[in-house]
């Protein structure tokens, strides 16, 4: 203890346990003898509270990136945070991306932020976090996330131009939030089992227009006249989606029977016919 300033005291005490209640007694000394002592219930900086605010800022097939809020306990800021993952059996230390600011930073006053990393897509994962200052661990704050989706099941197929020897088909499939489809798969129905059709264009399906959830296909080198049974889907980072409902469109038909047939013209040797015939 020392004196201060004026009649005013001062002490540090160490060693002492965070989050504790302690009875503190003192007195003052002079020539004379000891004074009366002072009692004071005290408690010692608490440790960090359970985070609030987690949730997930951004996701990929990957990857998600959280945020949570954690407060400063007076006299013993959060210096660090803890994120754990639940595995099959027991809860491991999250790995984080090799990006920048990739591991739990504050972003500011309270917020934080962390990205972790080596996740699989489609997938539901139970995360935790906690608060550390220098008294010790705060408690846990758990939820669930999901990284990035599968493409849904495509809709509205429909044919846009019917040729001899092939189709244009339309259809829209939407993207999932932090994973763009990046392909679908067109599939045509055989004797036993459905087979990958063949396609026109570079061989790939193709989005209508840049950033559209309308995709295009022309398939090629099909029989005239003939139905074909075909199913599209769609893929993603994440891998692939479901199968649409599949759809019957039919390649050119042969013309029709022709009707109004005259006679517009006889002569001598021979007939001037006319009639008519359906594209």
């Amino acid at each position: 203890p020392r004196r201060a300033q004026g009649n005013t005291w001062e002490v540090a005490i160490h060693g002492l346990t965070a989050a504790t209640n302690y009875d503190l007694r003192l007195c003052g000394r002079n020539v004379v003898g000891t004074g009366p002592l002072a009692k004071q219930d005290m408690r010692t900086s608490e440790l960090p509270p359970e985070a609030t605010s987690f949730d997930c800022l951004e996701r990929t097939p990957h990857e998600l990136t959280l945020e949570w809020r954690v407060e400063d306990p007076q006299g013993a800021e959060v210096n660090n945070c803890e994120l754990q993952v639940a595995g099959s059996l027991s809860w491991a230390s999250a790995a984080f991306s090799s990006g920048p600011n990739a591991e739990p930073r504050r972003c500011q006053g309270d917020l934080w932020r962390a990205s972790i990393a080596g996740l699989l897509g489609n997938t539901t994962y139970e995360v935790r976090v906690r608060g550390r200052n220098d008294g010790g661990d705060g408690s846990w704050c758990q939820r669930t996330f999901r990284t990035s989706e599968l493409p849904q099941e495509p809709s509205a197929m429909a044919c846009i131009q019917r040729l001899p020897d092939g189709l244009h088909i339309e259809w829209l499939v939407h993207d999932p939030d932090g994973a763009e489809v990046t392909s679908c798969q067109v599939q045509v129905s055989g004797a036993l089992s459905w087979a990958p059709a063949e396609l026109g264009n570079g061989g790939q399906a193709t989005r209508t227009a840049p950033g559209s959830c309308k995709w295009q296909a022309w398939l090629d080198n099909l029989a005239g006249a003939t139905i074909y049974e075909l199913r599209v889907c769609g893929c993603n980072a994440s891998g692939q989606g479901r199968w649409s409902e599949p759809r019957q469109f039919k390649t050119c038909d042969v013309p029709a029977e022709p009707t109004h047939l005259c006679c517009s013209q006889r002569i001598h040797d021979g007939f001037r016919l006319e009639w008519h015939l359906d594209d």
